[in-house]
């Protein structure tokens, strides 16, 4: 983000919230948010005076703003296993980010010759497949979290090891 769009950001912060934005604040609010897209940082900010939010955001509640228009929340478990099985029968239309990289971590071909319709076995299938779920959510949240704060900290030592968390996530669990 360039100079002219972080002032535009802090003016955005100013103007349509009630409360104080000191220019100690402003240097907190750069550690999290000079590294986002000033798009990104934007559209949170709209979000947030659409939200009804009346009071100067947090950067946390604005980094969480533009985490919700970016990736729609985790899905029910009934949810995802209704989007597999459609997935499993080719039937499946846009899947949500998160389910798309389970079911290419489990892998498609897979899940089509795993047993869950069998009438013994089955619903001990569909159990572990959830277990699995749960356990892929976990890391996938905590690998977030993780970046977020190699990210946020700027440090130049850890640049080396954001790009090697980035191959991580991208390569799944």
């Amino acid at each position: 983000m360039t100079d002219d769009e972080w002032r535009a950001i802090c003016l955005h912060i100013e103007q349509p919230f009630k409360g104080e934005f000191p220019d100690e604040a402003r240097a907190a609010y750069a550690t999290f948010l000079r590294g986002r897209d000033f798009g990104d940082v934007l559209a949170g900010l709209r979000k947030l005076v659409e939200d009804g939010q009346v009071f100067t955001p947090s950067a946390g509640e604005i980094v969480t703003a533009i985490k919700a228009l970016r990736d729609p929340p985790v899905p029910s478990w009934s949810e995802v296993w209704h989007q597999i099985e459609l997935a499993m029968k080719d039937q499946h239309q846009e899947l949500h980010p998160i389910i798309a990289r389970f079911i290419e971590s489990e892998g498609l071909q897979t899940l089509r010759r795993a047993p869950f319709y069998d009438p013994d076995k089955g619903d001990m299938r569909v159990h572990q497949l959830h277990v699995r779920w749960i356990e892929f959510v976990e890391v996938q949240q905590a690998r977030e979290v993780r970046q977020a704060a190699l990210t946020a900290s700027g440090h130049p030592a850890l640049e080396h090891r954001t790009e090697l968390l980035e191959a991580s996530i991208e390569a799944g669990p």
